[in-house]
């Protein structure tokens, strides 16, 4: 319910045959002190890994480079599916939010079969808590401490484990995060990650050309604000939208981007990713600043941590936001789509 903002009631049946016996083959288990990081090939999770490396930490991943990794040359696998059914429901989840839990989950069970108890959360502040600061329902709470907490709770419960999920950049920018790894490894490597929420056959520019980042959603926006806080740049043909200072989204995509698909959801998740930054921007001085005791108190409980301590670190963290994001944009086009979307930005 915290997640996804579902209620599930699980009931368990009979097999009606005997599960076919296939032999699970071994892996090495890290040392038991090792860092687990849920790694997701993004941006946050790949400067992470940068800033701890020499502690040698454990990259968890979800899946593999299989497209079926249940099934490889004709035979079945230890891990196959569990044959389930949801009542009165044919849809999948759409919003990503499940998502969190498979992170949280595989990476804990690394945890527990190598005897460790620390996970790091790769997600800078932004990502972690803005979801829930800027909500109008119910918040994103993938990556927030409230959620975390209670997968704590879970593998206390389920395998008598005790394991703590660490946050090292929640009070940091994406872009301090970004600033901070190059600094430290001078690799190029987040050259390489992809932090767009959406598939690559989704925002394909012409054929046979290499796969691109849609550049508009919340994630990609937010990926572009980063960079250019840490002062570096990408080559515009990483995104789809192309020129970020068009006056609107049509205008700024690529040549041999289908512009009609933009209409309707596409529209409205650009819109969405760039007033989502700036309210977050906006929220020390505006109306909901009341909200941020409440939000601070319930993150203070989460973390074990004192309540003024956590406000007044949550205060620079959303400080630090806003002067990232009045830079991104006075770095566009006045007229520009992202900042015609900003209350403040003249």
């Amino acid at each position: 319910r915290c997640l996804t903002g579902d209620v599930w009631r699980l009931e368990f049946v009979q097999r009606q045959k005997d599960p076919e016996h296939i032999i699970q083959t071994n892996f090495e288990l890290p040392e038991p002190n090792s860092l687990m990081i849920p790694f997701s090939n993004g941006m946050d999770s790949w400067a992470l890994w940068q800033l701890v490396k020499e502690h040698n930490p454990v990259l968890v991943r979800l899946g593999g480079g299989s497209k079926n990794p249940r099934r490889r040359k004709g035979k079945r696998e230890a891990f196959e599916r569990i044959p389930f059914r949801v009542p009165d429901q044919d849809f999948k989840e759409r919003t990503g939010r499940s998502r969190g839990f498979k992170f949280a989950m595989v990476s804990g069970l690394a945890a527990y079969l190598s005897g460790s108890t620390k996970v790091i959360v790769p997600e800078s502040g932004q990502g972690a808590l803005g979801p829930v600061l800027v909500t109008h329902r119910y918040g994103d709470y993938r990556s927030h401490p409230v959620f975390l907490n209670k997968m704590e709770k879970l593998f206390r419960a389920l395998l008598d484990h005790d394991l703590r999920y660490e946050f090292p950049r929640l009070w940091s920018t994406k872009g301090q995060t970004l600033a901070a790894a190059i600094a430290k490894s001078k690799d190029e490597g987040w050259r390489k990650t992809r932090s767009c929420w959406q598939k690559p056959r989704q925002i394909r520019v012409g054929k046979n050309q290499p796969l691109r980042q849609c550049g508009f959603c919340a994630a990609c926006i937010l990926r572009r604000m980063s960079v250019h806080a840490a002062g570096f740049q990408e080559p515009a043909n990483a995104y789809a939208f192309e020129n970020v200072s068009a006056a609107t989204l049509s205008a700024g995509m690529a040549e041999g981007f289908p512009v009609d698909s933009l209409h309707g959801n596409q529209h409205a998740y650009a819109v969405a990713g760039a007033m989502h930054f700036d309210h977050l921007a906006a929220l020390r001085r505006s109306e909901d600043a009341a909200v941020l005791s409440l939000q601070a108190r319930e993150l203070a409980r989460a973390l074990g941590e004192d309540e003024v301590s956590v406000k007044q670190k949550l205060d620079g963290l959303l400080a630090q936001h806003e002067a990232e994001w009045d830079a991104f944009l006075k770095s566009l086009a006045p007229r520009s789509f992202i900042r015609q979307r900003s209350a403040g930005a003249s």
